[in-house]
């Protein structure tokens, strides 16, 4: 109840206070925002919400668990009272150390590395898990910093303050009953008196400490900037990174570079007639295909030309990414209607026909940053070309489109993200072309490809599409509000206001056919701008919206009234185009090809990545020191039994180890994933064992370094079969958090809901383990046959329990002069683990890791599916 209420909260909030930490800087920077204004708004927009989550929590778990057993309403109401008031507590308190962690560190991966050895050293000073008469002298100190142990000395006041529990003994004098009082339980765990008052008051001094000391963090670090070194990780990657003898003389030849491909590949033109998509609205009450549907686009007719470069234009919710998103076959019919047909050179072509002769470039730019441009090229060049093509050819390839998307020189430069620099915005833009280029496709889209680019670099990148059309290449982009330079270069435009076109011909006839309707471009205009402001509604008020509205109705009537002789060349070329041949489709590379060179890459971004290889080790190594620091070597008597459960149910805590290492390494490569296979570069079973046979070394080096740290020095059941048991068993602890990470990230796009969902998912699992609830229904019973936590820890305490001898001093012995237990088989007797059950129990543990991590690629492989659709 303590201490998994507050650990939902850390991860999650590290996860969003880090992102917003980065917009104070820059707020800092620029309007000098104070960090202590900065904290404050923090905290008092987000109190409601702090209150009522823990009240809540606390008005679930008070009476449904029955934390305090009293006939008095007055006793019940101010036992309520503090309960509540410790679960605010614990939560804003949370909430500063969250704050203190991310002002120290920033980054979200050693921020969450420094909540959880907080959190595992403020809760390992509670008593539960270690018993307070053998907790070392140098490290009993820390119990009066931890806000568990004030918030624990409450709780067990609640909990066992003047009550006396059934004796089994009949008569209640019999000194055996002395241990059932209230009293006798609170002075075993090292608490002789109850003061409410103290613990209360320094819970808020806590809370107030970490917020100044988490401002004065801020105030003196948050001016800095992440230093980050350019190029620092460029290193040669399949082959040398330096210009071939080849390239360099194409690099002097550049101005009579005319094309990328055979010059045998055929050119393809498109016609749209009467094209509608409409999506349906459907609900359990209403079935009906046709009813309650979004018209997104109407009655479309358009022709793009081969060799032009065409632009989608139009205000938001035109329905430009929409149409283009039709034109690539990227559009899915289960949940939509499309009317109408889209001839390729004179062929109607459908879904599978348009992705197989086309390339799309998305609007964000989903690279691995730790890799070169370079490599990015030569790794795409491995799993996109045909395994026809020799390595020379597939080489040469790479270097025609450095050349020719002006590459050459940042060749050898990383991608680079936000923690470290690489190449620019516009470079990247012009990495993600190149990429879907190398597949040589007669048909590029391109989705707002100038978006978040300075007018430079978007006038870079649209001469580098218009040189593409150029070389045979039909080039179709949507983009919004271009300058005036980049809208001259444009071929044609379609030019659409609520999901219908206004517009459809070439850049130059635009003027003419506006002019012709009274909206006439001044010389000194942005031609790009004034049409699309023809084209929008102004809703600011009803006269303007009423004006603009009939505007716009005007446009749309003009132009679905105008000849089909508008424009005197449309509709004559296309049809003369030879039909495309279905060899021109791409798929997906074979499994046997692409896992070679998915290990490879991904060994090689995940190396140079050392924020998740290295913060791997040191969660692993820096838990195991935890351990270390509060348990002594352990003994045979009757404390060392608690001491052994508390050990092995932290064992289970390295399951949110393996989730938030999973989380930090899966989010780098999901997008880019999720990219590749609609491209259809290789399949998702081929990425999915390539993730697998990177990460799993690391998990068997950090599961060792674990079991070797903790074991052999807190003296667990001797024997190497013991602990080669023990250490399976945390290896297959890890691997199971990480495939519940990723089942988690395919289900959720947010890397902090990821988290929360994922430990939610630990904290429920974790308290069915049974080692704190004895007796659970048959429900749970049931669905704790699929827990990790469950089976790994009836599995650990039979390794650790079984065959045990014990001991116990003369202040442990029971008043008859007998020890509590006398051997581990009686202590698994009363946790209901039976000792002839081991060999279930390691088949059960073996059977979690391959369910869990086959769950995962299910997962994985149906949401793709659904975002493909």
């Amino acid at each position: 109840i303590l201490i998994l209420q507050p650990l939902l909260v850390l991860v999650y909030s590290i996860y969003n206070v880090s992102h917003e930490y980065e917009l104070w800087v820059y707020e800092r920077q620029v309007y000098n925002i104070h960090a202590f204004a900065f904290r404050m708004s923090k905290f008092f927009s987000g109190l409601p919400l702090d209150l009522f989550l823990p009240t809540v929590y606390s008005a679930i778990t008070f009476w449904m668990i029955g934390v305090r057993h009293s006939d008095d309403a007055m006793v019940l109401g101010t036992s309520f009272l503090w309960f509540g008031y410790v679960m605010v507590m614990m939560h804003i308190t949370i909430q500063a150390v969250v704050y203190f962690c991310v002002a120290c560190f920033r980054k979200y991966e050693l921020a969450a590395l420094a909540g959880n050895s907080i959190i595992g050293l403020c809760s390992l000073s509670t008593g539960f898990l270690v018993n307070k008469h053998t907790s070392p002298v140098y490290i009993s100190w820390v119990q009066y910093l931890s806000f568990f142990e004030h918030g624990n000395q409450i709780l067990l006041y609640l909990q066992f303050d003047k009550v006396t529990f059934a004796c089994p003994v009949p008569e209640p004098s019999n000194p055996v009953c002395e241990q059932y009082n209230g009293s006798a339980i609170l002075s075993s765990l090292g608490y002789d008196s109850v003061n409410y008052t103290i613990p209360s008051v320094v819970l808020v001094g806590i809370w107030a400490g970490l917020i100044v000391l988490s401002v004065a963090i801020m105030h003196a670090l948050g001016y800095k900037q992440q230093a980050s070194t350019l190029g620092a990780f460029a290193t040669p990657g399949p082959r040398s990174l330096r210009l071939s003898i080849d390239a360099k003389k194409r690099l002097a030849k550049q101005a009579e570079y005319q094309h990328i491909a055979s010059t045998a590949a055929p050119e393809i033109g498109l016609r749209l007639s009467d094209v509608g998509y409409h999506i349906r609205k459907t609900s359990i009450w209403n079935r009906n295909k046709g009813a309650n549907s979004i018209k997104v686009l109407q009655h479309v007719h358009a022709e793009i030309r081969p060799g032009e470069l065409c632009a989608l234009m139009g205000g938001s919710g035109s329905g430009k990414t929409s149409l283009l998103n039709l034109l690539s076959g990227r559009i899915s019919t289960k949940h939509a209607d499309i009317e109408g047909t889209i001839h390729v050179n004179g062929r109607q072509a459908d879904t599978q026909y348009l992705q197989g002769i086309s390339s799309y470039v998305v609007q964000q730019d989903h690279l691995l940053p730790r890799l070169s441009v370079r490599e990015t090229l030569d790794y795409a060049a491995q799993l996109r070309l045909p395994r026809t093509m020799s390595q020379g050819e597939k080489a040469a390839r790479v270097d025609d489109l450095l050349l020719q998307l002006r590459l050459t020189e940042c060749a050898n430069t990383i991608i680079g993200d936000d923690t470290i620099r690489g190449i620019s915005g516009g470079e990247k833009r012009r990495v993600s072309i190149a990429v879907q280029m190398l597949a040589n496709p007669r048909l590029l889209f391109l989705d707002e490809p100038t978006t978040g680019l300075d007018s430079f670099s978007a006038l870079i990148v649209v001469e580098i599409l218009k040189q593409i059309s150029r070389s045979g290449v039909s080039v179709v982009c949507s983009i919004h509000q271009p300058r005036s330079e980049i809208f001259r270069l444009f071929d044609r435009i379609i030019m659409l206001s609520k999901g219908q076109v206004i517009y459809e011909g070439s850049n130059t006839n635009i003027f003419t056919h506006f002019e012709s309707m009274g909206y006439k471009c001044l010389p000194n205009t942005n031609p790009a701008d004034f049409f699309i402001d023809r084209s929008l509604i102004d809703t600011r008020d009803p006269a303007k919206e009423s004006e603009s509205g009939e505007r716009v109705r005007g446009l749309l009537r003009e132009w679905a009234q105008r000849p089909a002789s508008f424009d005197q060349n449309v509709g004559t070329s296309i049809s003369r185009q030879d039909p495309v041949s279905k060899d021109l489709s791409t798929h997906s590379s074979p499994v046997h090809v692409a896992l070679p060179i998915l290990v490879r890459r991904n060994a090689v971004h995940l190396w140079r990545h050392p924020s998740i290889f290295g913060i791997r080790l040191q969660m692993t190594m820096s838990y195991a020191i935890l351990l270390l620091i509060y348990f002594q070597k352990l003994g045979s008597d009757q404390y060392s039994i608690q001491n052994r459960i508390g050990i092995l149910y932290s064992c289970l805590t390295c399951v949110a180890t393996g989730i938030q290492a999973g989380v930090a390494a899966f989010l780098l490569e999901r997008n880019h994933f999720y990219r590749e296979r609609a491209d259809r570069s290789h399949s998702t079973f081929a990425f999915f064992v390539s993730y697998f046979l990177v990460e799993f070394p690391i998990h068997v080096l950090s599961a060792l370094i674990f079991s070797v740290m903790v074991y052999f020095p807190l003296g667990l059941h001797p024997g190497i079969l013991h602990f080669t048991l023990f250490y399976c068993v945390m290896l297959a602890i890890v691997v199971c958090g990480e495939s519940i990470a990723l089942i988690f990230c395919a289900i959720a796009h947010d890397g902090g809901l990821v988290m929360s969902l994922s430990l939610v998912f630990f904290c429920v699992t974790v308290v069915m383990s049974g080692f704190f609830n004895l007796s659970m229904n048959m429900i749970v019973t049931v669905v704790n046959w699929f827990s990790i936590c469950r089976t790994a820890a009836y599995l650990l305490a039979l390794n650790e329990f079984e065959g045990l001898a014990l001991t116990c001093t003369p202040e442990q012995q029971m008043a008859d002069g007998s020890c509590p237990f006398t051997s581990g088989d009686e202590v698994l007797k009363l946790y209901n683990f039976h000792s002839d059950e081991k060999t279930k129990y390691m088949l059960l543990v073996a059977s979690c890791v391959v369910v869990y991590r086959v769950l995962a690629f299910v997962t994985l492989r149906l949401i793709k599916r659904r975002m493909s659709q």
